[in-house]
């Protein structure tokens, strides 16, 4: 039996590897805009895997999303 995975929690799972917690404002977001959400968290992973960037520019952009 195979089963589907839902989007949303795909999503959820990726922003937690990504940035190892989620929190209330995390989930609200996501609800309140799917693809603007979607967006931020592409967005922040290549800030974060991309060596072009100073850390604290990172730690910047972070804190922004």
């Amino acid at each position: 039996m195979k089963t589907e995975i839902d989007p949303i929690d795909a999503l959820k799972a990726r922003f937690i590897a990504s940035r190892g917690y989620w929190d209330v404002a995390s989930a609200a977001l996501l609800a309140l805009d799917c693809g603007f959400f979607t967006t931020a968290v592409v967005l922040a992973e290549v800030a974060g895997k991309a060596d072009l960037l100073p850390p604290k520019i990172k730690a910047l952009l972070r804190l922004a999303f």
